[in-house]
């Protein structure tokens, strides 16, 4: 796509069938969000679309989001009845549902159409199985109460298990028994918890209290860090139902307990709402969705990232898993499952989901949680993300050793975490642990993550109708300065006589700091004739061009980045322009100096840097824009900034 030259240049949106096309390449990527973005406004350009409301149905079933899925997925079919995807679409949101008949109506009328569909009868045996399985509904009132009753009665018995008598190794075979009782001796002398507070609290957060040594918060990271006994508990078969299926991820035994609880207080109540019988049950109900287990003292929704990561179910894809958890993790939540519970180590979702061994699965669900609680915190309450655990770490301080910037990203620009939070062993904020020296990268997260808490700035707006910029859309920077960036050539030209005397004090600004490299005709020679003398060396052979696809003139990006010994290199996108750059060109400390400030939190640091180590030189990385004209390449200083794009 032709870029605008000029800021009233032309340029269209996007059709519906590149948008259609774009989301398609997201859905393949699993970036499910943006693809369900893409589709959407491939919707505005053609509201009339089958394919497309089918496809945005998958995207949202894949978010877990099931009545837009379902809310699509029908509105496909009203438009195309002949479309035999949109009745498979159909047919998955609503199995989504838990409404089984209905789903197996449409997978039945897409069958109809094409009875080869090896898809539609897939899923169809799928529903009809887990219909089987889950199906409680039309019951005789005559058996509501005995419903009830069961389920109470089972509850009691493994509640017994799992109370005050939870820690009694009769329960247990002898090599978990010896587990148990080594965790509960090494949390209770080495790790500063009251045991007698958990055992009276089997379905809350227990000892919360904060280690006064050092040496017990390190016994408590360590029995974190080793998973304890978790495993073990899965494996010898001691979870509770609801908890083993979270832990497996099985979302329709999930779904099935879920159900059977709300089938159960319904039928109850077509008798009588005022039975104490109801309450009895909406209480077993909530000590189900709490209760601790294992050494960890993990709820069930804690034990979906566990499990997450340590089973791998033969036939299931990694998306499947993650769809599948992500749907669990709705059901908790949405029956009342505490977003910020944690574990005997104060750890939350955002601890277990978002630090330094996060995965695709797990930063989803961790998102799921994170909105839940933001949903229902109160006035003054701490954000999820900034709850700190026992031992006083936040999922920051994790994320910006292992440089994990996708995830750091997320917590400071996305959910606006703290950066200053400290940890009680060092009092380290992740800020401090964010050295520019170390992490160029992660101080100007640092930096970007700032804006977005002072002023709410920091995501993707167009500098013209100040809309902010959908997933996946890429926002069109002015031709002069490059700051300011807008969604269509409209807001270009309904915003420049606004935006003309910033972009032209910006460009007197980015031309003053022009460094001009002048190509000579010699093979791999060229001169600096600005404000700085010297020489660099340049792969390219005879009269310096533009990079291809740019006019003469046009201004491109340039990427700066150094490696060890003192040696450094600049080049575009496609490396048909690439420059190399010693330490012993005068030229070398300049763009060092500008790289390493765009990096820093810390502004107006000087040119004239000292001298550093060749440790200190190495991997500094920074963008700068730059353009080629009359065979001369010339760099703007002052354009130094740091991405998150990888070349």
């Amino acid at each position: 796509r032709a870029s605008l030259c000029k800021h009233t240049g032309g340029g269209e949106r996007m059709s519906a069938d590149e948008l259609k096309a774009a989301g398609n390449a997201a859905l393949g990527a699993k970036d499910f969000k943006a693809a369900a973005e893409l589709y959407t406004q491939a919707l505005a350009v053609n509201p009339e679309s089958a394919v497309l409301y089918s496809n945005r149905a998958a995207a949202y079933s894949l978010l877990g989001k099931v009545k837009k899925a379902l809310a699509d997925a029908r509105r496909s079919v009203a438009l195309d009845p002949t479309y035999v995807k949109g009745h498979s679409r159909h047919a998955r949101a609503l199995f989504d549902a838990q409404e089984f008949g209905e789903a197996l109506a449409a997978c039945d009328a897409g069958l109809a159409l094409e009875a080869s569909n090896e898809t539609l009868r897939a899923l169809r045996r799928q529903i009809a199985k887990t219909q089987a399985k889950t199906e409680t509904t039309g019951l005789p009132i005559a058996k509501a109460r005995e419903i009830g009753e069961e389920l109470l009665r089972n509850w009691s018995e493994r509640d017994a298990k799992n109370g005050k008598e939870g820690q009694n190794n009769a329960i247990y075979s002898e090599r978990l028994a010896a587990q148990v009782a080594f965790f509960r001796n090494r949390l209770q002398h080495e790790g500063a918890t009251d045991m007698s507070i958990n055992d009276a609290d089997p379905y809350g957060d227990g000892d919360q209290s904060l280690p006064r040594t050092m040496a017990q918060r390190g016994a408590l990271r360590e029995i974190w860090c080793n998973s304890a006994d978790v495993n073990s508990w899965m494996t010898e078969g001691k979870y509770t139902s609801l908890s083993m299926a979270c832990y497996l991820g099985d979302r329709a035994e999930a779904l099935a307990i879920l159900r059977r609880f709300k089938d159960g207080v319904e039928a109850l109540q077509s008798i009588d709402s005022s039975t104490d019988l109801i309450r009895m049950l909406e209480v077993a109900k909530s000590r189900k969705l709490e209760v601790r287990e294992s050494s960890l003292r993990l709820p069930p929704i804690l034990l979906l990232f566990c499990g997450s990561r340590s089973v791998r179910r033969r036939g299931v894809s990694t998306d499947e898993d993650t769809a599948e958890r992500l749907a669990i993790m709705h059901a908790l939540l949405a029956e009342g499952a505490r977003p910020g519970a944690r574990d005997v180590t104060g750890k939350t979702a955002v601890h277990y989901g978002m630090g330094s061994m996060a995965t695709t699965t797990t930063i989803a669900l961790s998102e799921a949680v994170i909105e839940a609680h933001e949903a229902q915190r109160a006035e003054g309450e701490q954000r999820l993300v900034d709850v700190q655990d026992r031992m006083g770490t936040v999922a920051l301080h994790e994320c910006i050793p292992s440089n994990r910037q996708d995830v750091v990203k997320l917590l400071l620009v996305t959910h606006r975490a703290s950066p200053d939070v400290r940890e009680y062993d060092g009092n380290f904020t992740p800020r401090q642990i964010a050295n520019p020296f170390l992490f160029p990268r992660m101080a100007a997260l640092m930096s970007r993550g700032d804006t977005v808490r002072t002023t709410g700035k920091g995501v993707a707006r167009c500098a013209g109708c100040e809309q902010e910029a959908s997933a996946g859309k890429v926002l069109r920077a002015c031709s002069a300065c490059h700051s300011s960036k807008y969604c269509s050539s409209n807001c270009i030209k309904r915003h420049w006589p606004t935006h003309k005397p910033a972009c032209k004090a910006r460009v007197a600004v980015l031309e003053a700091s022009a460094l001009q490299l002048t190509h000579n005709p010699r093979p791999e020679t060229t001169s600096i004739t600005s404000h700085q003398t010297g020489r660099v060396s340049v792969m390219q052979t005879g009269r310096l061009k533009p990079p291809a696809g740019r006019e003469e003139g046009a201004l491109f990006s340039l990427k700066f980045q150094t490696f060890g010994g003192g040696n450094a290199v600049l080049y575009n996108e496609t490396r048909d322009l690439v420059f190399e750059v010693s330490e012993r060109d005068p030229c070398f400390v300049t763009l060092v100096a500008r790289a390493r400030q765009c990096g820093l939190v810390t502004e107006h640091l000087p040119l004239a840097w000292p001298p550093l180590t060749h440790s200190q030189l190495e991997n500094i990385k920074a963008f700068f824009l730059a353009r080629v004209k009359d065979g001369k390449c010339t760099v703007l200083l002052a354009s130094a900034e740091v991405r998150d794009a990888k070349w």
